[in-house]
């Protein structure tokens, strides 16, 4: 079942909490895909930025590396605009759960009126197993829930009239 499938059934009924799971895990796997991605894109690009300042190409081999870089560079703001697009599918599943006065209170910090920072990288986050532990504990407990980094600054929610917990 695609994304945009699962959003809908989900949609239809929010009490199916494994299709919720199962809308996590699709989540968390094209993000820690995609971010897989990024990271060896960014390593290809200061591979051939390291090798355009240090070995003195010729002018043909200068022009070839810097087109390189420009097609890495443009390939990974199409891996970032992906990974924007995977965390707007967490997003809407926050929505289906959160109040939207509730949801603005996840937007601001709470010492300020600041903007929280968004969605951080997955990738060789040392806490994510556990994190996925206490998704798959609040579901089992029938809670709704859904993992932060699959959303772009958003929380767990319990209940129809939600209140966050914080990780």
């Amino acid at each position: 079942m695609r994304l945009f499938e699962m959003l809908r059934a989900l949609e239809a009924n929010t009490e199916n909490l494994k299709l919720l799971e199962e809308m996590n895990r699709v989540l968390v796997v094209a993000i820690l895909d995609t971010e897989k991605d990024v990271l060896a894109t960014k390593a290809r690009s200061k591979r051939q930025t390291v090798l355009l300042k240090t070995s003195r190409p010729m002018k043909e081999r200068a022009s070839s590396l810097r087109a390189r870089i420009e097609a890495l560079s443009e390939r990974l703001d199409r891996l970032n605009n992906q990974l924007w697009l995977w965390r707007l599918f967490g997003d809407s599943v926050a929505h289906l759960y959160l109040d939207k006065f509730a949801i603005k209170h996840t937007f601001f910090e709470t010492e300020s009126y600041d903007v929280k920072a968004g969605a951080g990288m997955m990738t060789g986050k040392s806490g994510l197993a556990g994190e996925i532990g206490l998704l798959q504990e609040a579901l089992k407990h029938d809670v709704p829930a859904i993992l932060c980094d699959v959303t772009m600054r958003w929380c767990r929610f319990p209940g129809q009239d939600a209140k966050l917990i914080p990780t």
